[in-house]
């Protein structure tokens, strides 16, 4: 497209105002995250677009007890997001939520759910969804429609691993933000159907719009990348906007202006009431503007045929390319016809540009000079035609190309219509009163022709619970035809007489087809394709689940006509009677070369594998038996699945012009003109084929128990599953899937976050293995899977997904509860693989070996990412809120739950051998034996020849209190490796060593353990060894400080209780009250440490807030002298040490931030 140069064409109205506009830049630097007791730290993926989201206003915190928590790895809700999106663009127009049963008024998040019905973010349907955890797909369909940003597809996305798990309507969305950039995936994933946490959002949201504009005034500078306005008001002078500029819905009424402005990117015009956007100076738009109207409204500014910039329009006739309002290009010529009217003709419109002080619609592209007339505007002297062609009759049809245009159709209820493109009714004309309005009805019936040229219509949604002849045509006449018709994703919710297609059809019905989702009535008489037949259906087709009372069929619900050559593959369901997989009731009518293949369930009689009830002609028609669990005879014959998929078995069935069936894989037949949807033969599922690109369809728990005779195949789970009902919570339960004595699991399983109810296990009885899952080795991926309301019990390796996991395990969760007696954890029990975005909220129960909130063991090989646990946990040795034991690696996780057992207890770990990084736990721990600490029980080592393996904690930190006899600590009871960069702020009691953060450091072997750069905070209480950070010390400590009180007998120092011969403090200091409870006097009782057998360089002590005086051990200062820099000598205050003057502090560690800074000070 050639560049679009505006040059004035009337003088702006100048906006003065006495202040420069407040704008927010995403990555200014400010101190919000001073607030926040769990923001990242600095650098960190997420921690830049967090502290942004806040400046701008999008995400506020949530307030608890012990401070103000982001929550960063929390999912976001449907309301929530919404609220953010309101947010940025500044909605503040509401629509009616009329219709709709799960949005109370009283809630916090009504009105938001009406602005974003409002602003065309969330559709208006019956149930909004607004507490369920919101998908990305869902997440970035939503930001498109606001960003206007919806004219990408499949094919964007296609060089995506998981392209196939995107839904068509989401690709649009998803497709135009991947080509933008917005998206860019996760090794080669867009993860569509994960949730989105609030940190993932943040980072979205941060990519998308780089610069807030929230005040009127004139802006001067603006940020790279897309500028958001929304207030009236402002005037962008002299700026280049390299990005989007984006009109928001707060400006309501008023006006932004654009004085020698230059938009290399969109300009985007948000919100129905937005009057214009004046233009002055020499502003450049290099783009066509878009807008909520057909086009929106710009003052000053004529788009016209793409002409040479800067080129004046004369007497002359210029050829040019023009638009109508509906957006297609049409021929036309520009002519000035006078000094002072302009007049652009194409074929069947004509336009006329007169001179007012009105604004223009802009209709016709490209770009025009014109001098000497102050404002134009457009007025059409011939209406906009209805359709994009033709005239109606049968030679010459009606052509439907769009929304508008099918709905046009129900103005001409005897003309002869074709369709021309693929159409979407996720969105209809009209669309407050329960969706699509059916073209005819009873009364006024359709009695033309359409003929959808094999094109689709998508998303065709209806919800009214009290309608009657429900459908895309609500009754057509004897007349009329109706041929080559596609509706896919299908949602009708309504009284009686509904189909997909025609709710009661009189005419002729032929290639047609209804795939997905569903139509339920609360009445009768309800098909898949049509509700009541009584004209002729021919080579058709239904493939969507149907419900209803009476009458109900896959096919129709009724038949008083004929269907031939046709079938149906849904599931049908009634309450009532007549309930048939292709026909509910075939009254006096005829059924000839027809199939169904779905299950059909019934409460009482006249329930049938084909119909119901007969009292008709049917002729050769065959029903699935094993599929329908049905097996009436005289009114369809049943037959088994492997003998659908011979053609022989169809007996006088035309193979050789109407049907065709496939014998790799097996098929049902299928009808010749079928381009897709092949029924392939299902192997006990509702669909698909086991592969990765086409995954077998898991909808009930006798499809989800078949999983075990395909362990090497993939599945999807499409449908919530209840396991807490016969059989399969009686007895031992449910038996896990794979065993590593008979085949392990080693596909997929997506659960699509639908739930699995009541998984019970009563102590399984071959291997002890109790889970969802037994063996999974490592080629296997369990994903989006939602266990709710667990009851298990076994012995060891007991996990409610997996008993033992070598796979990737991703975005899963587990409520409940867990008891085992060794390796047991709430999701997994013994862990080699990977975990990640998954999390329990189940208490769990174990015995002597290894519990855990999430994972009993976790092995070397493991590694645990981005993952919590908040349950209860209670056992006996190596106890931890999240993992048990652990050999790998820790990554970014939280638990929350109290944490009970004997000995080696932690609030996240209970014995650690791997690596823990940028982890917390806030849960409280009590042991009733030694090594207990509130992340960590112990940091335990494994010596080898190659100088073995330690444990390494580092940017961790628990706030939990923490209780035990022996070496009890704050963050970890014993340790022999390294702790960097970490924290405790719970109080700590027990008996001997104890410590503020470790109630034991040792040494291994020659190597000295280390403890840099930490702190803690809490009150210390203990008998013999007792100090504000370390109870008793063999190691390095460096950079460290404590601020509690310390209470004891024996050695009790404000920093360490005891250092022995291998003890170094450097750079150190301590400020917490020092109490000896001794009566006969103090015994190694000090301001640093109490018994000193090591070195201390350069530490000091508080002797006002300590009551200490002792010297030689670190140097007694005023409180007033503990808060100046010159006092600590030699102290690095470049890379680690901070010190605030105003007011004054005691010195921190420059990683704290601001956040702990405030903690330190101000407790």
């Amino acid at each position: 497209m050639k560049k679009k140069r505006v040059l004035a064409i009337f003088m702006a109205i100048v906006m003065v105002f006495c202040y420069i506009p407040v704008t927010s830049f995403a990555d200014a630097t400010t101190l919000s995250d001073s607030a926040f007791m769990d923001m990242p730290s600095e650098g960190f993926w997420s921690t830049q677009a967090l502290n942004a989201a806040v400046n701008n206003g999008l995400i506020n915190g949530f307030t608890e007890k012990d401070g103000t928590y982001i929550k960063p790895n929390d999912p976001l809700t449907r309301a929530q997001i919404a609220t953010i999106v309101n947010r940025a663009f500044g909605a503040n127009d509401i629509a009616s939520l009329s219709g709709n049963s799960d949005v109370p008024v009283s809630a916090w998040y009504y009105k938001d759910m009406q602005k974003s019905v409002k602003m065309g973010t969330m559709k208006l349907d019956t149930n909004m969804r607004p507490n369920d955890n919101i998908t990305r797909q869902e997440a970035f369909t939503i930001l498109g429609r606001a960003l206007k940003m919806d004219n990408g597809s499949k094919n964007d996305i296609a060089s995506f691993n998981d392209a196939s798990q995107v839904a068509d309507w989401a690709a649009p969305a998803m497709g135009a933000m991947v080509k933008a950039g917005y998206i860019k995936g996760d090794n080669n994933l867009l993860n569509p159907k994960a949730k989105m946490t609030r940190a993932q959002f943040a980072v979205v949201m941060d990519n998308a719009i780089k610069q807030y504009i929230t005040k009127p005034g004139t802006v001067t500078e603006v940020a790279s990348g897309n500028i958001m306005i929304n207030v009236a008001g402002v005037t962008l002078e002299n700026v280049t906007i390299r990005g989007d500029l984006i009109i928001g819905d707060g400006i309501g009424n008023g006006t932004v202006n654009l004085n020698n402005a230059k938009i290399i990117g969109r300009l985007v015009v948000r919100g129905e009431r937005i009057d214009s956007v004046i233009v002055s100076g020499d502003t450049i738009i290099e783009e066509d503007p878009i807008g909520e109207k057909e086009n929106p409204l710009i003052h000053g500014k004529i788009v016209a045929t793409e002409i040479n910039a800067g080129q004046t329009l004369a007497e002359s006739t210029l050829s040019g390319t023009f638009k109508n309002s509906l957006g297609e290009v049409v021929d036309g010529k520009l002519s000035w016809a006078t000094p002072k009217t302009i007049v652009a003709e194409t074929g069947g419109f004509a336009w006329i540009f007169t001179p007012t002080d009105t604004t223009i619609y802009n209709v016709i592209t490209g770009t025009v000079t014109v001098t000497a007339i102050a404002t134009i505007v457009l007025t059409p002297i011939t209406p906009i035609a209805e359709f994009a062609g033709g005239n109606g009759t049968i030679s010459d049809p009606y052509k439907v190309a769009n929304t508008k245009q099918l709905d046009n159709v129900r103005n001409y209820l005897d003309k002869n219509f074709i369709q021309t493109a693929d159409i979407d009714l996720s969105y209809t004309p009209g669309d407050t009163d329960g969706g699509w309005n059916p073209i005819g009805n009873e009364s006024k019936q359709f009695t033309g022709s359409y003929n959808g040229d094999v094109y689709k219509i998508i998303g065709l949604t209806m919800a009214k619970p009290s309608g009657k002849c429900l459908g895309l045509f609500g009754a057509t006449g004897s007349n009329a035809k109706l041929i080559n018709i596609g509706l896919i994703d299908v949602r009708i919710n309504g009284k009686e007489v509904v189909g997909g297609l025609v709710g009661r059809n009189y005419g002729t019905i032929e290639r047609c087809y209804v795939s997905s989702d569903f139509i339920y009535v609360n009445n009768s008489v309800v098909g898949g394709l049509v509700g009541q037949n009584e004209g002729t259906i021919s080579k058709s087709y239904a493939s969507i689940m149907v419900e209803g009372k009476d009458g109900v069929g896959g096919l129709a619900g009724r038949n008083y006509g004929t269907i031939n050559n046709s079938y149906a593959t849904g599931s049908v369901k009634g309450s009532g009677i007549f309930i048939g997989g292709l026909v509910g009731w075939n009254k006096d009518a005829i059924i000839d070369s027809c199939y169904s293949s779905g299950l059909v369930t019934g409460i009482t009689g006249d329930i049938g594998g084909l119909t119901g009830k007969s009292s008709g002609t049917i002729k050769n028609s065959y029903y699935d038996s094993v599929i329908a669990e049905q097996s009436d005879t005289g009114k369809g014959e049943g037959k088994l699945s492997a003998h659908m998929t011979t053609k022989s078995n169809f007996v006088d069935w035309d193979f050789e012009n109407t049907w065709a069936i496939k014998t790799k894989p097996g098929s049902y037949p299928y009808l010749q003109w079928q381009t897709g949807n092949i029924p392939y033969i299902p192997s006990g599922f509702a669909g698909g084929s086991g592969t990765e690109e086409d995954p077998y369809q898991v909808a009930n728990a006798k499809q989800l128990n078949n999983v075990r005779n395909h362990l090497n195949k993939h599945f999807i789970q499409t449908a919530a599953i209840d396991l807490g009902v016969a059989p399969w919570n009686t007895g031992y339960g449910w038996f896990s899937i794979g065993q590593y004595n008979s085949g392990s699991f080693s596909g997929s399983y997506n659960g699509d976050n639908y739930y699995i109810y009541g998984l019970t296990i009563n102590s399984a009885p071959e291997t002890g293995w109790a889970g969802l899952f037994g063996d999974v080795n490592e080629s296997a991926k369990l994903s989006n899977i939602a266990l709710m309301n667990v009851k298990i019990s076994g012995e060891s390796y007991v996990g409610a997904l997996v008993s033992s996991n070598q796979g990737n395990i991703d975005s899963c969760y587990v409520t409940g509860s867990i008891k085992g007696k060794k390796d047991v954890g709430g999701l997994v029990g013994y862990n080699y693989g990977t975990i990640e975005r998954s999390y329990s909220t189940a208490a769990v129960t174990g015995g002597f070996g290894f519990t855990g909130g999430l994972v009993g063991l976790n092995r070397i090989e493991g590694i645990i990412k981005n993952c919590d646990a908040s349950g209860h946990v209670i056992g006996v040795d190596n106890v931890g809120g999240l993992v048990g034991l652990n050999y790998g690696t820790l990554d970014n996780n939280f638990s929350k739950g109290s944490v009970t057992g004997n000995e080696f207890v932690g609030g996240l770990v209970g014995d650690n051998i791997g690596n823990i990084n940028g982890c917390y736990a806030t849960g409280a721990v009590t042991g009733t034996s030694n090594h207990i600490g509130g992340l960590a029980g112990r940091g335990n080592r494994v010596l080898g020849p190659t100088g073995g393996k330690w444990s390494v904690i580092s940017e961790c930190y628990a706030t939990g209190s923490v209780t035990g006899v022996d070496t009890v600590g704050g963050l970890v009871g014993f340790d022999y490796g390294e702790i960097e960069k970490c924290y405790a702020t719970g109080s700590v009691k027990g008996c001997n060593k104890i410590g503020g953060l470790a109630g034991e450091k040792c040494r291994m072997g020659s190597r000295y353990s280390l403890i840099s750069e930490c702190f803690a905070m809490g009150s210390v209480t203990g008998l013999d060894k007792v100090g504000g950070l370390v109870g008793y010390s063999e190691c390095i400590l460096k950079n460290t400080y404590a601020t509690g009180s310390v209470t004891g007998v024996n050695y009790i120092g404000g920093l360490v209780g005891y250092g022995d011969l291998n003890s170094f403090i450097d750079y150190s200091y301590a400020t917490g009250l020092v109490k000896a409870t001794n009566t006969s006097g103090k015994t190694y009782v000090a301001g640093i440490i109490g018994y000193n057998g090591g070195n201390t360089t350069k530490c000091y002590y508080d002797k006002e807030t300590t009551k200490c005086s002792d010297t030689g051990k670190g140097a007694p200062k005023k409180t007033a002298e503990m808060k100046t820099e010159k006092t600590f000598d030699t102290w690095d205050f470049n890379d680690i040490w901070s010190i605030q003057t105003s007011p004054s502090s005691y010195p921190y560690l420059k990683w704290q931030g601001k956040k702990i800074f405030q903690l330190l000070n101000y407790k």
